[in-house]
């Protein structure tokens, strides 16, 4: 952003269902009313509540480990000329970072009070908007949970990484003293996805592997709406697909990074990520990496579930686009409800490319002297179950990029 000389949140907002689009800054920045004293945001998530959008994210300084764990409040707003949402003045801090202690990679739930236990609470939000004045709200009654990552001390071996989970009661204006954590060790940690339905949610992240430790994915979980929860534990060992944003003389790739995504359909919880060797008959280095799931509804059974993938078909002509082959998935992200799954991700299929590197790149082929600019596309496909979550189903995928 030209303004603050650094990059902060942007949030866009439709209200014709995708047709058009509106986009601002989000609040907080360093020429903002009221600044949350950060150079950067970045890493945001967002949650649809009645009346109400949460917005999480991290704020930070280039030189500084010290950043905030920030939560905003966009209210909905009917007004027939103006955005559904408009944000609140203020910036709340959920955590905050100091020398040495950095924030990283979080993700926000809210869990609402089961039908027999809800009530409401009422908030009085100042509005950004001078217009809209304060706005005294009522909102349903829950538990609004957040999970980060937090690297401690210098980087290297000494590093600590612990993955932390708050939780507060009033949507989260302020936070319960007590922090949770899930895992600690010295491996990387990142890509933190929650999710949960009663009195039940789920955490799962992503633990770099290294000479003593396989790439993980790794879970926890409570079962009693936060007072305890179990101790991260490998959920999968996975063959991962990561690359570095680089510009060489034969090649130009760009940055990602293999993290879960967990959602629940009300009866399952299902956790997706991408993995080169999920069936034991791949390389592991090399292999074309698929989107897979695991499925459950009894927790305690999560991580013996086996690998299923979303779509690894191939009719052995290295040519065809209709079907996986030797595609590149990746990046997969999840929403759920009422027995229904819908999954997206990142695809190579279109291209057809018989070789090449066994990574997404822009490269020059020496076999034919040609330039390759790689595709991708963003492809879903829907996960269903019956009344019970047996006989789990998945759609034929669709292409839903237009581009």
């Amino acid at each position: 952003v030209p303004a603050i000389a650094d990059a902060w949140q942007g949030v866009a907002m439709s209200c014709d269902a995708g047709t058009t689009w509106t986009s601002r800054i989000a609040p907080g920045h360093a020429i903002h009313p009221e600044p949350i004293g950060t150079e950067f945001a970045a890493d945001p998530r967002m949650i649809a509540i009645p009346g109400m959008t949460i917005f999480n994210f991290i704020g930070g300084n280039r030189d500084l480990d010290s950043g905030v764990l920030a939560i905003q409040h966009w209210l909905e707003v009917n007004k027939e000329d103006a955005d559904f949402y408009e944000p609140g003045l203020n910036t709340y801090i959920a955590d905050q970072g100091t020398s040495g202690r950095f924030i990283d990679k979080p993700d926000a739930f809210f869990l609402p009070e089961l039908a027999n236990k809800q009530d409401t609470i009422t908030l009085s939000t100042v509005m950004e908007n001078p217009e809209l004045g304060t706005i005294v709200r009522d909102f349903p009654t829950g538990k609004l949970f957040v999970a980060f990552a937090v690297f401690q001390g210098n980087q290297g071996e000494n590093q600590s990484v612990k993955v932390l989970v708050k939780d507060s009661d009033d949507l989260g204006k302020t936070w319960q003293n007590q922090v949770t954590k899930l895992s600690e060790d010295q491996n990387f940690v990142s890509g933190i996805s929650l999710t949960g339905f009663g009195d039940t949610l789920l955490a799962v992240w992503r633990r770099k592997g290294d000479t003593n430790d396989f790439d993980s994915i790794m879970y926890a979980y409570t079962t009693n709406r936060g007072k305890k929860w179990t101790k991260g534990k490998v959920l999968a060992d996975i063959c991962s697909f990561d690359q570095l944003s680089q510009t060489t003389a034969s090649f130009v790739t760009f940055r990602t990074n293999d993290f879960p995504w967990a959602t629940t359909d009300g009866k399952n919880f299902y956790v997706f990520y991408s993995d080169r060797n999920f069936d034991g008959l791949g390389d592991c280095t090399g292999g074309r990496p698929r989107i897979v799931m695991k499925y459950e509804s009894n927790l305690a059974n999560l991580g013996a579930t086996l690998a299923t993938a979303i779509d690894d078909s191939d009719d052995g002509d290295p040519s065809t686009t209709d079907d996986a082959g030797g595609s590149f998935q990746f990046m997969p992200a999840a929403t759920g409800a009422n027995g229904k799954v819908q999954i997206a991700w990142y695809d190579t299929r279109r291209e057809g490319l018989p070789g090449g590197p066994a990574f997404v790149a822009d490269y020059f082929d020496p076999g034919s002297g040609a330039q390759i600019n790689r595709r991708v596309d963003v492809f879903t496909a829907r996960v269903i179950s019956d009344s019970n979550g047996n006989n789990v189903q998945i759609s034929t995928p669709v292409r839903v990029s237009q581009f």
